[in-house]
C-alpha cells in the first residue's frame, strides 16, 4: 500500500492529487486513473493495483477529478491527435452514447478489435444459453421455454453481422 492508497482508504475517500489542476471543457486531457476492483458477491468496490490512462474531453476529465469517491491520480493536457470511436453494443447502434477517445490509429484499431471480440463473445454466450434452454425443453416441454428459444434464435439471427464501428478524427 502506497501513501495515496492509505489516504484514500483511511482518511479521505475523495482525495485527488490533481484537485488543483485547471480543466477547460474545450480541451482534451490524459487522465491517469487507479484501477478499481469489484466483488459482486459482497457489493465491494475498492481500489485495485495498477493504473490506467484515458483520453477524455474536458467535461469528462472534470467529472473524474471532482468525483466524490475518487480514483483519479493525475491529469495532463493533451495536444496530439484525437480520434472518437463509436461501436455497437449488444447489436444496438446508439449514437447518443459517449464515444471512446483514442490518441492514435493503433489504439483505435485495438479498441475496435476488443469491441468486436466482446460482440462475438456475447453471441457465443447466446448460443450456449440456447443450447441450455433446448436441453431443458427436451426434458420438460413448456411453452415459455419454447418462446424463449425462439427469441434467442431471433436475437442471434438479427445480430450475427450487426457489429458496426465509426471512427471520427476530432483533431489532427
Amino acid at each position: 500500500m502506497n501513501r495515496l492508497d492509505a489516504i484514500r482508504n483511511f482518511a479521505q475517500p475523495g482525495y485527488c492529487p490533481a484537485k488543483r489542476v485547471r480543466v477547460h471543457k474545450d480541451r482534451y486531457y490524459l487522465v491517469k486513473m487507479q484501477n478499481v476492483e469489484t466483488d459482486p458477491r459482497v457489493d465491494y468496490v475498492g481500489l485495485g493495483v495498477g493504473e490506467c490512462l484515458e483520453l477524455l474531453p474536458g467535461s469528462a476529465a472534470r467529472e473524474r477529478r471532482d468525483a466524490r469517491l475518487n480514483h483519479c491520480n493525475a491529469i495532463a493536457e493533451y495536444d496530439g491527435p484525437v480520434f472518437a470511436v463509436l461501436t455497437t453494443q449488444y447489436g444496438n447502434w446508439d449514437a447518443g452514447r459517449k464515444p471512446h477517445y483514442s490518441p492514435s490509429k493503433a489504439d483505435v484499431d485495438a479498441y475496435i478489435k476488443a469491441q468486436r471480440d466482446a460482440h462475438d463473445k456475447w453471441l457465443d454466450d447466446c448460443e450456449k444459453e440456447q443450447a441450455l434452454y433446448e436441453k431443458a425443453y427436451a426434458a420438460k416441454p413448456e411453452d415459455w421455454r419454447k418462446s424463449a428459444i425462439e427469441n434467442i434464435k431471433l436475437t442471434i439471427a438479427n445480430n450475427r453481422n450487426s457489429f458496426r464501428s465509426e471512427t471520427l478524427e476530432v483533431r489532427k
